[in-house]
């Protein structure tokens, strides 16, 4: 997996380093099971993981990618669905 290391600042001014995804390395992440065109349908409906345009490539952030997975962690199927903070 050849992922993309930015550099990036905080909104309080720190510097971080953040490794970035393509869509298809998050499709590998994700054990094929979703597609690229899922990744791509959830960015024109403003959900999914937060990414990054840069021209015409689509990055994710691991850090987000993570977020969104932990958003997603439920302890049983009685909460699924409800919002997470």
């Amino acid at each position: 997996m050849a992922v993309i290391s930015v550099s990036d600042t905080t909104s309080e001014g720190e510097h971080r380093n953040d490794e970035r995804l393509t869509p298809d390395e998050l499709v590998a992440r994700w054990k094929h099971r979703v597609n690229t065109k899922t990744l791509a349908n959830w960015r024109s409906l403003g959900s999914g993981p937060r990414f990054t345009r840069i021209g015409n490539r689509i990055l994710y952030s691991l850090s987000a990618v993570m977020d969104y997975e932990e958003r997603r962690d439920y302890g049983s199927t009685k909460d699924y669905g409800k919002e997470k903070n």
